[in-house]
């Protein structure tokens, strides 16, 4: 039964009134989709008349291309385009597929199921041409996800996976929930495969791109005057080497600089990567760099001394430790083994971790005795003991200042 407005209006706009106008434009919209394509149907513009064509295939059972799209050179817009069968047509031979392993299958029919939509004078667009026959089985509601125009991520989808792989959750655990929260597969509008393609193709764009976090510019401007470089990691079953920078923060733990995913482990690979992470931190070289003696890297380190893609959650693992740390020496101080003013001061100025080993060797000091000494010149030598023990040491106290221990 068509939708009517009511003939008694009244005379003044009202909320009822604008509500009866939406119910009718969704009416006529639903309507206009479970139209069967016919002869001067209309849509506003071309993307319309294609998405259409592709809902009705959804619900009768095959798939959606463009044969043709022709496009108006001066103004820009499209004058007419024909929408087919993903059947349509034949593939063409090609003699290689004779040596191929695993030849790609024969999709297309000649199927001539489609239509042609052409922009009239008065800017809508119409079907022109129609043919709604198939020449092959149409597929049931369960595999029409399956079909290529109805495999789609749409933004909401993108956005969750998004936050899923930032939790650090597995893509298949990921699709696996999605799917249950839309009812099943067959209504999730999108396959494993499409899942898994969009994931590859994100961390491809983020790894050419390649970016320099600003808590790691900083962390390294404070703490990078001791680097270790590590390229022990394999990440996943084609061995890539995970390389990783990293230093230690005030309070001893780790902090990472830097991480990228090598696709080799040569010389000039290495190369690129120290004076890449270099210009990252604007020139900043450490005074001391710890590697694993590679004999490539440590050519490499010679010409320059990482930039690619860094693991969020393992830098949002060690940030949130590092914050608990910060949060723990601002609101706890550690406790006092002796009430002496060296221990007090100290407690104020240290981070809990470094107080505490400061105060460990304060207290192992207040049981050493002196047995001697030499300070006739540098250096000075001091014989020492551990209360209660008779083993000696010798203690050297160079003219800079530097003290040794035997």
């Amino acid at each position: 039964m068509p939708f009517e407005l009511s003939s008694q209006l009244p005379n003044k706009p009202s909320t009822s009134l604008a509500v009866l106008i939406c119910v009718s434009i969704y009416v006529n919209s639903v309507r206009s989709i479970d139209r069967e394509p016919a002869l001067g149907l209309e849509f506003d513009d071309d993307e319309s008349a294609f998405n259409y064509y592709n809902e009705y295939a959804r619900r009768i059972g095959f798939s959606v291309r463009k044969e043709y799209v022709n496009i108006n050179k001066k103004l820009g817009y499209v004058t007419s385009q024909k929408l087919t069968c993903f059947k349509e047509g034949f593939r063409g031979d090609d003699k290689r597929k004779y040596q191929a392993k695993n030849p790609q299958k024969e999709t297309r029919t000649r199927c001539q199921a489609h239509i042609v939509v052409t922009r009239e004078s008065v800017r809508k667009y119409h079907i022109t041409k129609v043919e709604l026959e198939h020449n092959h089985p149409l597929v049931s509601s369960t595999m029409i996800h399956m079909l290529p125009s109805h495999r789609n991520l749409n933004d909401v989808q993108t956005h969750e996976i998004d936050l899923a792989e930032d939790a650090g959750l597995f893509s298949k655990g990921t699709f696996d929930f999605m799917s249950l929260q839309a009812g099943g597969r067959a209504n999730l509008g999108y396959t494993k495969l499409n899942h898994k393609n969009y994931l590859r193709t994100k961390r491809q764009k983020a790894m050419g791109q390649g970016e320099a976090d600003s808590k790691m510019i900083i962390d390294y401007e404070i703490f990078g005057d001791v680097l270790s470089f590590d390229s022990t990691y394999q990440t996943n079953k084609e061995h890539r080497p995970l390389d990783s920078f990293v230093g230690f923060n005030n309070h001893r733990k780790m902090i990472i600089f830097g991480g990228a995913l090598m696709y080799d482990e040569i010389s000039e690979s290495f190369q690129w990567l120290f004076e890449t992470f270099l210009r990252a931190m604007s020139g900043k070289t450490p005074k001391t760099l710890f590697t694993d003696q590679h004999a490539a890297m440590s050519k490499a380190i010679s010409f320059a001394i990482p930039f690619f893609k860094h693991y969020d959650r393992a830098i949002e693992d060690k940030r949130y430790n590092e914050l608990q740390d910060t949060c723990d020496a601002s609101q706890r101080l550690p406790v006092l083994k002796a009430k002496v003013l060296i221990l007090f001061h100290a407690r104020e100025v240290y981070t809990p971790n470094m107080f505490s080993k400061f105060q460990d060797e304060y207290m192992k000091s207040l049981i050493i005795k002196e047995n001697g000494c030499e300070e006739n010149n540098f250096p000075i030598m001091y014989k020492v003991s551990k209360y209660g023990h008779t083993r000696e040491h010798i203690v050297k106290v160079t003219e800079a200042d530097h003290i040794s221990c035997t």
